[in-house]
């Protein structure tokens, strides 16, 4: 799955794509195709999306899941995702 830490967010946020998409300012099937990761995301877009949800564009577009315990934060304070055993 590609940026399971965006789809995280997106989900305990209950933002849905065509919310990031206008944001955006581009079409549904546009932001559709970047993120199931037809297109890539423009580096401008990554910090727009990172803007909407107060986060580190690096840590929200990371390939590395987030542990299941930490989906549970509120603050929009988050720290990188830690691989573990």
């Amino acid at each position: 799955m590609k940026f399971p830490n965006l789809r995280a967010i997106m989900v305990q946020r209950h933002v849905r794509q065509y919310q990031l998409a206008a944001h955006l300012r581009m079409g549904l099937s546009a932001f559709n195709a970047r993120l199931c990761g037809r297109l890539e995301f423009a580096p401008y877009e990554r910090t727009r999306i990172a803007e909407y949800f107060a986060l580190n564009p690096a840590w929200l577009f990371a390939d590395l899941e987030v542990p299941a315990t930490a989906r549970a934060y509120t603050t929009a304070v988050l720290t990188p995702a830690m691989e573990t055993r």
